[in-house]
């Protein structure tokens, strides 16, 4: 057996990770922390030193010396003991701010109270510039001040140096820090999508998958031929009965004309099947057909094919037309009745086709999903051996992943 690859493998579980590698991170630095106390130390006991050094330059008393050719002779040394005070104050501001937490581990603790400093170290420097005529006429007060910042930049420099040693081994650690976010990230949508297929597979097991009614088409098309089949029909008789009435047209507008009335004869004509609803409307259109034969006949009506007209009012009169015409409207009530009853199949054939294309999108949802997860499966698998082979090349920890 090869050294350091026996035994069994520590369980941890996804939910673990971050605490786990938390651990093993501060036992591989173990000595870092002591390592930077005395650099935190120091930075402590500069700013307290420049805390102590303010005081005792408030508490100053000796007279501003004025660079009189720095200044141009045109300085009041008045106002730089005004703003001696100001820049205290402006300094104690700086010192008073500082910021007391801890973070998750000690590197980046440490890291905090480096950058901390280095903020407090370049407000300061900021502060003198801006108070740089308080700067320069006591300058002979300020040795405290040099010697607070003096230890400053050490301090920040050792803590630096430290933070540069296990720069690696932090960057480790983050490493598998981001790689557990994004295992985590990728179980829960492997969750999602699971959790999604089961409640879209257990709908179809409940009825929603549906299996189109054949028969349903099938009506479809047999009542749309049906009706296809009557409407001929009735084209065809109002064909012919409308070839039968056309020529007495004009007669019948002319006669309307004569006898001082409009349109009743002459619009019967230009519609017959329409006009005669039964025996006793085509036997008030035969009389007045009759009657204006007989107007014909006496000359009251001016034709020039007075003989023809005679024998087309002759066809329009019989019998046999009122039958064909009775054929009509018995034809359209089963039109209507076919277009009733094809709405209401065409209807059910747009469920069943809703219902259809439904459960269609349901089912390529589904197998999106399969292979959604199929895919998140693997880079999970893929992630979660890298996690664990990291564990071992870095903190020479053989662990496996629980993912559930």
């Amino acid at each position: 057996m090869i050294f350091g690859r026996g035994g069994r493998k520590e369980q941890v579980g996804v939910g673990e990770l971050d605490a786990y590698a938390a651990r093993c991170f501060e036992d591989k630095i173990r000595s870092f922390s002591d390592r930077c106390k005395s650099g935190k130390d120091g930075i402590d006991n500069a700013l307290h030193m420049f805390e102590d050094a303010c005081r005792s330059f408030e508490r100053y008393a000796r007279k501003p010396e004025i660079d009189r050719e720095y200044y141009y002779s045109r300085v009041d040394p008045t106002l730089i003991e005004t703003q001696k005070a100001s820049y205290v104050k402006a300094l104690i501001g700086i010192l008073s701010a500082r910021l007391k937490t801890e973070r998750g581990n000690s590197y980046e603790t440490y890291g905090d109270v480096a950058r901390e400093a280095k903020e407090i170290r370049e407000k300061i420097l900021r502060t003198n510039n801006t108070f740089k005529g308080v700067f320069m006429a006591y300058s002979k007060g300020l040795g405290d001040f040099k010697n607070a910042l003096a230890e400053l930049d050490r301090s920040i420099s050792k803590l630096d140096y430290e933070l540069e040693r296990e720069k690696e081994s932090y960057s480790e650690y983050r490493r598998l820090f981001e790689s557990s976010a994004e295992l985590s990230r990728l179980i829960a949508l492997l969750e999602d999508a699971d959790a999604e297929k089961r409640l879209l597979e257990g709908a179809n097991l409940h009825g929603a998958e549906h299996n189109p009614n054949a028969s349903v088409e099938d009506t479809v098309k047999k009542l749309d031929s049906e009706l296809k089949s009557v409407s001929e029909k009735i084209g065809r008789l109002d064909s012919k009965i409308s070839g039968v009435f056309l020529p007495l047209e004009r007669p019948a507008r002319k006669y309307d004309h004569i006898i001082g009335r409009k349109g009743r004869l002459g619009d019967a004509v230009s519609d017959p099947t329409n006009a005669i609803r039964g025996a006793d409307d085509f036997a008030r259109l035969k009389t007045e057909l009759l009657s204006m034969a007989d107007a014909i006949k006496k000359g009251e009506i001016e034709l020039k094919n007075s003989s023809g007209v005679l024998e087309e009012i002759g066809r329009a009169s019989d019998p046999e037309l009122l039958r064909e015409i009775e054929m009509i409207w018995k034809l359209r009530e089963e039109a209507e009745e076919i277009k009733i009853g094809l709405r209401r199949a065409e209807a059910e054939l747009e469920r069943e086709n809703a219902k259809r294309m439904e459960a269609a999108a349901k089912n390529e949802r589904i197998a999106a999903l399969s292979n959604e997860m199929d895919s998140l499966s693997k880079e999970i698998e893929v992630l979660k051996e890298s996690i664990e082979n990291s564990y071992e090349k870095y903190y020479k920890k053989r662990i496996s992943i629980r993912l559930s």
